[in-house]
């Protein structure tokens, strides 16, 4: 008995070793010239110019809260083009320094992971009602989550409470705004965008 438990207590301090080296980080933080970062020319995320204007205002409420990754092996930015583009709009340029998490690895697990960081297929999805709750906390600025009204309209059918929202929040981020007919019907609908576009105005057909 007692040589039996002498070759078990090896195997016992063999997996405790090896549980406690994993590694789950395979970066270094390193502070960096915004100039140095050049974009992937193959960075297959895009962006418009309504989402544009919600990253910026987070950005500007916020910071930078996560560091964008590059390669350093083909000084490549990897990951954070949309964020960068937006800080580089609100800096006036690109001469500033920030924090970058730096990687070294190859041409294709560069790509591999890219297109993992912006994949919202291996991201999950929002539980509704949670998010609900969140938004509808009075203490949370809408505007500051990357959402706007319309959005919260098309996920929940109506927009927050007017006490909830922090209207200051939305002139100071240069928000866009709009106010959202509800038509009788599809003829209704036709003719009010006819009517609206010969005024001058900017509109779209929403369906529910």
């Amino acid at each position: 008995m007692s040589e039996e438990k002498k070759t078990r207590k090896p195997k016992a301090a063999t997996a405790e070793s090896e549980s406690s080296t994993f590694k789950a980080d395979a970066y270094q933080i390193v502070t960096m010239k915004r100039s140095e970062l050049k974009s992937a020319a193959y960075n297959p995320r895009v962006i418009n110019d309504t989402e544009k204007k919600k990253l910026r205002a987070g950005l500007k409420k916020h910071k930078m809260v996560q560091p964008p990754t590059w390669n350093k092996r083909s000084g490549i930015l990897v990951g954070g083009h949309q964020r960068l583009s937006q800080l580089d709009v609100l800096a006036g340029g690109k001469d500033y320094e920030l924090q970058v998490a730096v990687i070294d690895v190859t041409e294709a697990e560069e790509k591999e992971i890219n297109i993992l960081l912006n994949n919202s297929m291996a991201q999950g999805t929002w539980d509704l009602p949670k998010l609900e709750d969140l938004l509808r906390d009075p203490g949370i600025d809408i505007f500051g989550t990357g959402f706007d009204q319309l959005d919260v309209e098309r996920l929940f059918g109506s927009f927050p409470k007017e006490e909830e929202l922090d209207v200051a929040a939305q002139l100071a981020n240069g928000m866009e705004y709009r106010v959202v007919v509800d038509c009788t019907d599809e003829l209704q609908q036709t003719e009010l965008l006819d009517r609206f576009g010969n005024e001058g105005l900017k509109c779209r057909a929403l369906i529910s």
